[in-house]
């Protein structure tokens, strides 16, 4: 969630007492239509995380949507497990297309 600076996705995505997945699917369609807008570097300004937004965004969302599944379901112990980054040749381009000097200090 620290990465997440939209309130209104924040309040949803932590509220873990009042969260249901309408709530949740608003939030991700929502971020959904701003991601059109993410060539126009409109992602900044509405609140949304603009390195690894897609990322940052679907982990909150599979947190919560994992919370509910297992408020609904209490006699089976439901996890999500979220890894992290794994530094893989993809995330490797993309951190060099985007920071070159990340290679460079490392």
């Amino acid at each position: 969630m620290q990465f997440l600076s939209n309130e209104k996705a924040r309040e949803v995505l932590s509220n873990v007492d009042d969260q249901t997945e309408e709530k949740i699917d608003q939030v991700v369609k929502r971020f959904l239509a701003f991601l059109e807008d993410a060539k126009e570097g409109l992602l900044e300004n509405n609140g949304w995380p603009v390195n690894f937004s897609a990322y940052v965004v679907s982990k909150a969302a599979l947190n919560a949507y994992t919370r509910i599944l297992a408020k609904k379901i209490p006699k089976i112990s439901i996890n999500a497990v979220s890894p992290g980054f794994l530094l893989d040749s993809c995330l490797v381009q993309t951190l060099s297309d985007q920071r070159p000097f990340l290679f460079a200090v490392v």
